[in-house]
């Protein structure tokens, strides 16, 4: 480039701006058209109003032999010059929101990166230690999600990372769109994406943004030239929790299945025991019928007199006691005592008692020795009276 030459940029409102080269190459977008197109004719900046072209150049002639210096990161404080920004850096960028945000797209644009970090850490000093509520009335933004959403989203405050791939490719017709009026296409599409995903992954909580990946691949897609391919990566301690999660409710139900087979075993065990109980009561009321039928014709037929209930009751119970004094006596080591009843005139109790100390007689005869048979031989018999 001859010396003494100047670099025409032209604004998107058709102002020309007749810049030093030092300066204007600061831009990378205007030092690529320069390299490749020389000084003589103008350079078009469409996407750069007057006013925002002009602040612009303000910020190259003061840098041009003085660089800025490097932006601590992340910001300690709201306050720049405490982070590295030179007193004229911050005051440069000390004007309203609206223009700071056409800088910001303007260095983007034109590839100023020192300009463009210290826009957004304007931007970021702006934000920072403020609630969402504050950030809001700050930028004006409006609260695009229904309280419900809202909701959701303070109970499920997740942070991944979501890896897209896109592949494209420059349509043959739009080079000349391609090549100068875009600084980089690269970062152009990765803000696209980013704003797809911003868009629409806050508003899920993890499951649902695991099974919304091809719906995010699909608007991808519309800028690339095969399906974009999407990944989601979680922390691995949001993996281990959601892990646990997975781990409890699997106990819990096996918990709850547990306790259920454990109430059926209970229920059918006691069903059973009713059945078992129920049955046992059938068949002995149908023995104490059949016994009674059998006592009343034997009675019947040896005696030819007809039983009264009373008679029959009074069998009845003579045949079950002897039944069951049968079964105590045929068990080893029995401790088991029968009092009789002291009402002499009552046929069963003299039976019961005559049998007990018969019984009792015999086992002090065997106890003590033949000696004592001659008492066993001398007892008197003893026979029911009625």
């Amino acid at each position: 480039m001859p010396e003494g030459d100047k670099v025409l940029l032209k604004s998107s409102q058709g102002e020309i701006f007749e810049v030093e080269p030092e300066v204007a190459c600061m831009s990378t977008l205007v030092r690529n058209m320069v390299d490749d197109s020389g000084t003589d004719e103008e350079i078009p900046l469409p996407n750069v109003k007057t006013a925002i072209l002009s602040k612009v150049i303000d910020y190259c002639k003061y840098h041009k032999d003085s660089p800025p210096e490097e932006i601590q990161k992340p910001l300690k404080s709201t306050n720049l010059v405490e982070c590295g920004v030179s007193e004229w850096d911050n005051e440069y960028v000390n004007i309203e929101q609206e223009v700071l945000f056409e800088l910001i797209l303007a260095a983007n644009y034109l590839d100023i990166k020192s300009l463009l970090d210290l826009t957004c850490a304007k931007v970021a000093s702006m934000i920072k230690g403020k609630n969402t509520e504050e950030i809001r009335k700050q930028f004006n933004i409006v609260n695009d999600f229904t309280p419900e959403e809202e909701a959701q989203v303070r109970e499920d405050n997740v942070f991944c990372t979501v890896h897209i791939s896109v592949q494209f490719a420059v349509n043959g017709q739009q080079c000349e769109d391609a090549i100068y009026k875009l600084a980089s296409v690269s970062d152009q599409i990765e803000a696209y994406v980013s704003n797809i995903v911003r868009s629409k992954v806050p508003k899920m909580d993890i499951d649902e943004a695991f099974e919304a990946k091809d719906e995010l691949s699909s608007n991808i897609s519309v800028i690339a030239t095969v399906p974009a391919e999407t990944r989601i990566r979680l922390h691995k301690s949001v993996m281990d929790a959601m892990n646990e999660i997975n781990r409890q409710k699997r106990l819990r139900d096996a918990a709850i299945m547990e306790a259920e087979a454990h109430k059926i075993r209970i229920v059918k065990a006691a069903e059973a025991e009713a059945d078992a109980a129920e049955l046992q009561g059938d068949g002995l009321a149908r023995q104490r019928g059949a016994i009674i039928d059998g006592l009343r014709t034997a009675v019947l037929e040896r005696t030819d007199h007809k039983a009264t209930t009373e008679e029959l009751s009074h069998l009845l119970v003579i045949s079950q006691y002897f039944e069951t004094m049968k079964q105590i006596g045929t068990k080893e080591n029995s401790k088991t005592f029968v009092m009789p009843r002291a009402n002499p005139a009552d046929p069963e109790n003299q039976l019961r008692t005559g049998w007990l100390q018969a019984k009792a007689g015999l086992e002090g005869i065997r106890g003590r020795g033949p000696t004592q048979q001659s008492m066993g031989q001398r007892m008197v018999p003893w026979r029911c009276a009625r």
